[in-house]
């Protein structure tokens, strides 16, 4: 979906209508407003679980997460929730998924997989978990 409005100084300034934001992410207007106040709300949600046990902090120092579509930031919120439930932080997500692919003493893709952000790592185990189900079915 795109953005239909200019890219300006100005307009970067001013904040979206929480339709605009709604809409970008694809849900209600009042599916959004149940969850989030508005932008900056949201932002401060996503801050508060990027801690250093979650995140790598790679954010531009310019554009921030305040730059960051709505629809994306709704997605790292999401999706920093469900490993902080299930796994606790990034350490404990790398310990499963070295487990899930039986390398668990393997020290040289632990060190690869530490500077992966927390997204990829997040996609690899859902990745091996399907690998996992097709291996049980078939």
């Amino acid at each position: 979906m795109t953005d239909e409005r200019p890219r300006t100084p100005e307009a970067q300034a001013t904040p979206a209508s929480h339709e605009d934001i709604a809409a970008r992410a694809r849900c209600s207007v009042g599916a959004f407003y149940a969850r989030f106040n508005d932008k900056e709300s949201l932002v401060k949600a996503v801050r508060e679980l990027a801690t250093d046990e979650l995140w790598i902090d790679r954010l531009n120092g310019n554009k921030g997460l305040e730059m960051v579509s709505n629809r994306k930031l709704l997605q790292l919120h999401d999706l920093l929730v469900q490993v902080k439930e299930r796994f606790g932080s990034r350490g404990k997500l790398i310990d499963a998924l070295l487990q899930q692919e039986n390398r668990s003493k393997d020290e040289g893709l632990r060190t690869r997989l530490e500077r992966y952000g927390t997204p990829r790592l997040w996609e690899m185990v859902q990745a091996g978990e399907k690998r996992q189900k097709r291996a049980a079915a078939g």
